[in-house]
């Protein structure tokens, strides 16, 4: 059985992960692709507001 303490480092663990893709991403949006990709832009834009 998973206790309530694992439980909170996973949970935390994947939010923090989900945190470092979306800031990959929008790193990538502003240097290389300069807001051509909409759907880049749209999954940032969620990532943000996250």
């Amino acid at each position: 059985m998973i206790k309530g303490k694992e439980l909170t480092k996973i949970i935390l663990t994947v939010c923090a992960i989900i945190a470092i893709v979306f800031s990959i991403i929008y790193i990538i949006k502003i240097f290389i692709l300069k807001y051509n990709n909409l759907y880049l832009t749209t999954m940032t834009n969620y990532g943000i507001q996250l």
